[in-house]
């Protein structure tokens, strides 16, 4: 059997795609799936994304999923975006595509740039009825108790065509790694690849990271130990040590800001570094690999060139 395919990925979340707007979805499509997802052993996804004929008026496309158990699946944002940009290059060159989805609605897609697509997910439902929850009531399912890794949290339950669980922590910067790698790792299977993300400035002490410094180094330590330890598990891990990304929160910063990139640059060289199944994403590289070799000076030369550095950052 010969099979004409293609391979996407959106934000990591990577399918193996099917032209079926003539042909039609195989017959044996469950099966496939689960024999074609299979990674290190076959092509390896997430699943099969079939690209059919529309079923509603003024639809360019229909999407169906087909998860790498073979079950059916509703939705996925990131896999209707690369539905998108397929038929932007197969014969529907629109800035804006309307895509049917199995149980989700029609989706509207605008194209933002070069590879980049924008996805209308539409209205969310907090309904125990169309969420796989159990045991957390009726609904809304917003700020539900959940326990789970020996901890109770608080929950938010919600679909928009495929389900998510959303847990509210208040501060980011003390969310305890502990717990989260206790609820995760359990979760994980051969072929997976657990991203974290710490920060180039490990790699040089600067002033004034007394604190941001010590924790981003400590992510170094655990990404490296977590490699080995999974590495028998078949499950990768991906440390991500990005320079300075223009945010809302980078614009509070009162110092130079050398090499600063986009979200939308940081966000490009994450996915490709994941797709690629790299150990470590690190940019922009002409900042980072500066950091290295001031790294590697000696420490009395760097003293000198650090204090030159706290001075100019002191208010005047």
């Amino acid at each position: 059997m010969k099979l004409s395919f293609t391979k996407m990925q959106g934000c990591a979340n990577d399918y193996i795609y099917l032209d079926c707007r003539t042909s039609g979805v195989p017959e044996d499509i469950a099966a496939l799936s689960q024999r074609l997802s299979r990674r290190h052993f076959s092509i390896g996804a997430d699943g099969i994304i079939c690209i059919c004929a529309p079923v509603t008026a003024g639809a360019d496309a229909m999407m169906r999923i087909f998860n790498a158990d073979g079950s059916e699946g509703k939705m996925c944002g990131n896999g209707v975006r690369c539905v998108a940009q397929f038929l932007y290059t197969h014969g529907v060159p629109k800035d804006v595509i309307e895509i049917d989805t199995l149980m989700a609605g029609r989706k509207t897609l605008h194209r933002k740039g070069e590879g980049l697509w924008q996805a209308e997910m539409g209205h969310f439902s907090a309904m125990a009825d169309t969420l796989p929850a159990v045991g957390l009531g009726a609904g809304p399912l917003v700020h539900a108790p959940l326990t789970a890794a020996g901890k109770t949290w608080d929950a938010a339950c919600i679909s928009t065509g495929n389900p998510h669980c959303i847990i509210e922590w208040p501060d980011c910067d003390t969310l305890p790694t502990g717990h989260a790698l206790a609820a995760f790792l359990p979760r994980l299977v051969s072929g997976s690849r657990l991203a974290i993300v710490g920060s180039s400035v490990s790699w040089l002490p600067l002033p004034r990271a007394e604190a941001y410094g010590a924790s981003k180094a400590a992510l170094d330590y655990l990404a490296a130990t977590l490699r080995l330890d999974l590495a028998a598990l078949g499950i990768g891990v991906t440390l991500i040590r990005p320079g300075f990304v223009q945010t809302p929160l980078t614009d509070k910063n009162d110092f130079p800001m050398p090499c600063l990139v986009t979200v939308e640059e940081a966000s490009r060289a994450i996915m490709t570094g994941l797709a690629a199944g790299r150990h470590q994403i690190h940019f922009p590289r002409r900042f980072t690999w500066l950091l290295r070799l001031l790294g590697a000076l000696p420490t009395g030369l760097w003293l000198r060139l650090g204090r030159t550095l706290v001075s100019k950052g002191r208010p005047s």
